[in-house]
């Protein structure tokens, strides 16, 4: 395969799908009739029918790696479908060029009849993989995967963590021309999700495209450098994957906006944070403007700070330091200041609610979500220590020269 050439071809790609069952099994009828007879596909929408994917084409080349934003329904997971051949789609083609390692879903190309050790065979061989090729490999991705004794177990036993290690190791593992992963890493633990990371940049060395998608940015800021955002199944922007997930933040940040519970007693009408840029380690005042319709003893409040990608990252209540205010009717102003923002540079979600003075009040009240713009340290998505949101304040000392010291558990004696 020439280098020149495109791994992937992605080419005017559009499916549509049906929203109740009976609706599509027509459907799949119709469109099957007319393929046999000739007929050009249908073009348009049907009754209850929607276009998951609509008018997408972009290409990847040898060695690129592709980040997929988007929110859930925007059409993520139909295109990596399509692009591993499980799906065909309405209009439009695709081309891959070379062999394709695909971890979509849990479970995806497994047998769960068959065990572990089965299944390396079993994908392999649909692969086209020679007998020699895999006895070299096997050991390897056995290893990889880390399943002990459970490899020559049924997959059907397996936890979704296991079939997630033996899915990975096969995809990762048989020299893929083209990878492509879905949110499914996530479920992995820690260790694991490192060792992947790992061999995901391995392959990139080595030239594999990859294909990633994944709600956490600091995900697709390890592995990929350009990214396409779909939105409603259209391809609404692409570029570098830093600079494209500034605008999906900006766009959060206009999508999440005030909203109300119940027609309550109080509501929050506003929260103005100032200022509008903290940095980190520095102090912000939140003004919390409340209009009242009935007077309402022991108002409390809770706050809750968490990431775009909806990792929570700390709260708190009112009733903690004994702020509960008995509020008449009318509109009020609250004053909360945070002393101190742990936080690296980034866009963050306030969410602040109204609460009774009893734990069944809990819905009586509004909700108000605002955001908080944290600008001070760059993170470093590439480095090691630095791919979470908290800062945590440290200090490097000057290195030391000693001898004849001896290590314990304990430390240095």
């Amino acid at each position: 395969m020439s280098d020149a050439a495109p791994v992937l071809e992605v080419c005017n790609v559009s499916k549509r799908f049906a929203r109740r069952l009976q609706t599509s099994l027509r459907y799949g009828v119709i469109d099957a009739l007319r393929d046999m007879c000739g007929l050009a596909t249908r073009q348009g929408l049907g009754h209850e029918e929607f276009w998951a994917l609509n008018d997408v084409s972009f290409t990847v080349r040898r060695g690129e790696s592709i980040g997929l934003l988007g929110a859930n329904g925007a059409g993520k997971s139909t295109l990596l479908k399509i692009i591993a051949g499980l799906i065909k789609p309405d209009r439009g083609h695709v081309t891959v060029r070379g062999r394709v390692g695909a971890l979509i879903e849990l479970g995806a190309g497994m047998h769960p009849l068959l065990s572990g050790r089965e299944n390396i065979r079993v994908n392999a061989a649909v692969l086209g993989l020679s007998q020699r090729e895999l006895a070299s490999k096997l050991d390897e991705i056995i290893a990889f995967a880390d399943l002990g004794e459970f490899i020559d177990a049924p997959v059907q036993s397996y936890s979704s963590g296991m079939r997630v290690r033996l899915g990975f190791a096969v995809a990762a593992h048989l020299e893929p021309d083209l990878l492509i992963v879905d949110e499914v890493l996530a479920v992995g633990d820690m260790p694991f999700r490192l060792k992947c990371y790992q061999r995901t940049l391995d392959l990139q060395a080595n030239g594999t495209s990859i294909v990633l998608v994944s709600h956490h940015p600091i995900d697709l800021l390890r592995v990929t450098s350009e990214g396409l955002w779909l939105q409603s199944g259209r391809l609404l922007s692409s570029g570098h994957i830093y600079a494209l997930l500034g605008e999906y933040t900006k766009a959060l940040r206009r999508s999440h906006a005030t909203g109300a519970i119940t027609d309550s007693a109080a509501s929050i009408s506003d929260v103005i944070l100032t200022p509008d840029t903290i940095p980190t380690q520095g102090q912000t005042e939140c003004r919390i403007f409340i209009t009242a319709r009935k007077s309402i003893p022991l108002l409390r409040l809770l706050v809750h700070i968490e990431s775009v990608d909806g990792e929570m990252l700390g709260s708190f209540s009112s009733s903690i330091k004994g702020y509960t205010p008995c509020i008449d009717t009318g509109k009020h102003l609250i004053r909360l200041k945070l002393l101190s923002l742990p936080l690296l540079s980034g866009d963050y979600f306030v969410h602040i609610s109204l609460h009774g003075p009893k734990a069944g009040d809990l819905y009586d009240y509004w909700r108000h979500k605002s955001i908080l713009h944290v600008d001070d340290i760059k993170p470093d998505p590439f480095g090691f220590g630095v791919y979470h949101s908290i800062h945590i304040e440290h200090e490097w000392l000057p290195p030391e020269a000693f001898s004849n010291s001896i290590y314990t558990s304990k430390g240095i004696i």
